[in-house]
């Protein structure tokens, strides 16, 4: 199933890029998918066909990667990525997630037994 085969491929090249980033110093692993598919992510993440990702999502995805805000503009054009340098950079911004989601693990985990 399309399901099943897709969380498989995402965890495989989850545990290769951790490898490369455990052997590497210089190299970090950046969320993006996780931005996009964690339970954490609207709605409006998606098109209506619930496949392709928004421009909305890619913006707030680049925006996460290089310390900008996304600034949604009153037309129907894309949203507009302004910098800033309050925002969470992007280890801090990882590691929020993975702390996120080991929560949900312990929880489910805690649930179960």
């Amino acid at each position: 199933h399309v399901l099943t085969a897709t969380t498989y491929s995402k965890a495989v090249l989850r545990v290769a890029a951790e490898q490369v980033c455990r052997a590497r110093d210089r190299v970090e692993y950046f969320p993006a998918y996780e931005l996009v598919t964690g339970p954490q992510a609207p709605h409006e993440f998606y098109a209506a066909d619930r496949r392709d990702v928004t421009e909305q999502a890619v913006a707030v995805v680049m925006g996460a990667l290089f310390g900008d805000q996304v600034v949604e503009s009153e037309a129907k054009d894309p949203p507009v990525v302004e910098s800033r340098s309050d925002g969470p950079d992007a280890q801090t911004l990882s590691q929020a997630i993975s702390n996120a989601e080991c929560d949900e693990v312990m929880m489910d985990w805690r649930s179960d037994h």
